[in-house]
């Protein structure tokens, strides 16, 4: 098998040593000194087998950067390293986040280019790039992609290319994208994009719209991630999705906060579903109505399974006095949706609900959602876990056989077509369902 080579510059820590000796030199800048040693002398060794996958991940400080980038270049020269067939380059901000500033953003966007300027035989050789906290202009990001010709999979952090810019990008061979508190981005031409996802984008002058879909025939899989703090506009799907006809999966996050998305009527939803066969509605908060979520069911005749989750957490949640100047929590409200009453669905075969209550709000949107899924087999019934990180809170789920059993009778009452496969679901540890057998 041909080698593979992984250094994170966080696995690199300065020595623990109280010998009174104060370094003026801080530990990322040591960590990034530290990591620029070892990728030399790893990368510098002669070997007639290529390099099967070569993943760095680097602090954007000091000229070691630059060492290091310069090091995968010569890794990848058939005539002066050993080749590479797979690489990928993940640059951090020495600060991130809210505790990043705009100058300490200038600053990491001249590192990046420095890196990028010094080296583009690296970046022409990339499959892989992740870039964090960084300001770059939007020409700067463009000649970057322009340069890693080979690029299938690209992340951008908390990046900003100019206020109120939309961003078009261009690439031949990408096929997976990630975006992070980043501003628009439009995907003019794309043909090999397969999957997007998108957390926490910053809305601009295009009325808050964090993607425009372009020509993107191969797009299956989107996911898109909000906390609706008070600069959030309520976004209606018909616009977000327009150009985009070609997903099987849509997976959206809401974090327990405000419903970001207004429910439509079919008209103008359906052309953009038609091939939908999975969705994904998560961290609905527990006081939410949940007929709301019926207008998508309706606007996608072909999909196969609904999986919905109900919970009130935030993994990592951000107090009002940590939000930047003019970011306030948005207060929720309720939102619903009424199905027609003849309204019949022929291809949903599966109803999974995460965070389960044997409640009126629970039973009657099961129920509900039984009486249009002609051709429903299953409904799975889980407990309530967050999959990010393990927060399990006390429940009404039920907890005995005799508890089951009533609820599986209750939920096929007065029903037409019965499931018979109505299945429960404990949540381990690690966030997989475990089916109850009773």
């Amino acid at each position: 098998m041909l080698p593979t080579i992984v250094l994170h510059v966080e696995a690199f820590k300065p020595p623990d040593d109280d010998d009174g000796f104060k370094s003026t030199v801080s530990d990322t800048a040591w960590s990034n000194m530290a990591l620029a040693q070892a990728a030399k002398s790893v990368l510098r060794h002669k070997s007639h087998r290529p390099i099967a996958h070569l993943a760095l991940t680097l602090y954007l400080i000091r000229h070691e950067s630059v060492g290091i980038v310069r090091a995968v270049g010569d890794a990848m020269s058939p005539g002066r390293g050993r080749g590479v067939v797979e690489a990928k380059l993940k640059f951090l901000g020495e600060k991130r986040d809210f505790a990043c500033n705009d100058r300490d953003m200038d600053s990491q966007g001249k590192h990046f280019l420095s890196c990028f300027n010094a080296c583009p035989r690296a970046f022409a050789g990339l499959t892989g790039l992740r870039v964090e906290t960084v300001r770059l202009g939007e020409s700067d990001v463009l000649n970057v992609l322009r340069t890693c010709r080979k690029l299938k999979r690209l992340s951008l952090d908390n990046c900003d290319w100019g206020s109120g810019t939309v961003l078009a990008l261009e690439h031949p061979e990408l096929t997976k994208l990630k975006l992070e508190l980043c501003g628009a981005v439009e995907l003019r031409w794309l043909p090999k994009l397969a999957q997007v996802t998108c957390y926490s984008w910053v809305p601009s002058q295009n009325n808050g719209y964090p993607l425009l879909f372009g020509h993107v025939p191969r797009l299956q899989k989107l996911r898109l991630f909000a906390t609706a703090y008070s600069h959030y506009p309520t976004l209606l799907l018909s616009r977000l999705l327009a150009n985009c006809t070609t997903l099987h999966e849509l997976y959206l996050n809401f974090d327990s906060q405000r419903i970001w998305i207004q429910p439509e009527g079919p008209q103008r939803l359906a052309p953009l579903l038609e091939n939908l066969m999975v969705l994904n509605l998560d961290k609905i908060y527990q006081e939410c109505d949940l007929t709301w979520t019926l207008f998508l069911l309706q606007a996608a005749p072909f999909l196969k399974k609904l999986q919905i989750q109900v919970l009130n957490h935030e993994c990592a949640p951000v107090s009002q006095s940590e939000m930047p100047v003019g970011i306030y929590i948005c207060e929720k409200y309720n939102i619903k949706w009424e199905l027609p009453a003849d309204f019949k669905h022929h291809d949903l075969v599966k109803l999974e609900v995460y965070g389960f209550q044997p409640d009126r709000k629970f039973m009657g949107y099961i129920k509900r959602v039984m009486m249009a899924a002609v051709n429903l087999e299953v409904v799975a019934l889980n407990d309530k876990l967050c999959q990010h990180c393990g927060y399990h809170p006390v429940t009404r789920y039920p907890g005995t056989k005799k508890e089951r059993d009533l609820i599986r009778r209750h939920v096929n009452l007065g029903i037409t077509s019965r499931v018979k496969d109505v299945q429960f679901h404990e949540m381990s540890l690690e966030g997989r369902p475990i089916r109850i057998i009773d």
